[in-house]
């Protein structure tokens, strides 16, 4: 991201954020103020967004996947779930399941990408992940928002899921995994009439 700048756009101001030569403009969010102790309650104008449902995972990077298994067993008690090496990826990937959530232990299995990672920053957080309705959709709508992508269609992931990842400039440096469950995995989450 190179510049963010408030610009008034007719009556509304905005926000304009510009990636390198693209340039997205958003409304300005209002505040309401309800009392002097409960805070402030944002409220955006209404633009086309992703259909989120939840935090599907956070994903830790490590170098020992054993080890740091046992580390976050050993630390807060969280018990694997699931296991498994990503060969499209490179990967192999532990799930410690939280609540409706899960922290992801990833480890380089040949993933260049990861090995960088891990040599330059060691062990820690990676990305996080959000579960969204329609994948190809939401990359449409980012890509047309002009928001620098890694994965420009899906690809699959851990656990047969469709992933793609939202470039780190376009979140000020966190980097974000697009994550829409495996068919079989989204009939399960349905409700049974």
């Amino acid at each position: 991201m190179t510049a963010t700048t408030e610009i008034a756009n007719g009556e509304k101001p905005g926000i304009v954020i510009e990636w390198a030569s693209q340039v997205a403009v958003r409304p300005r969010p209002t505040i309401t103020r309800l009392s002097s102790t409960r805070g402030a309650i944002w409220s955006w104008p209404s633009v086309p967004m992703l259909k989120i449902k939840k935090i599907d995972h956070i994903a830790v990077c490590v170098a020992d996947i054993d080890e740091a298994a046992a580390r976050w067993h050993a630390v807060l008690g969280l018990v694997p779930r699931e296991r498994e090496v990503v060969e499209s990826q490179k990967t192999e990937a532990i799930l410690l399941p939280v609540g409706d959530t899960s922290v992801e232990l990833i480890s380089p299995r040949g993933n260049d990408s990861l090995s960088r990672f891990l040599e330059k920053r060691g062990p820690g957080l990676h990305h996080i992940a959000v579960e969204v309705e329609g994948i190809e959709s939401a990359i449409a709508l980012l890509k047309g928002l002009g928001l620098p992508m890694i994965d420009e269609t899906p690809r699959r992931g851990a656990r047969g899921h469709k992933v793609a990842f939202i470039h780190p400039k376009a979140t000020g440096g966190v980097l974000v995994e697009l994550v829409e469950p495996a068919a079989s995995e989204a009939d399960e989450a349905k409700p049974v009439a």
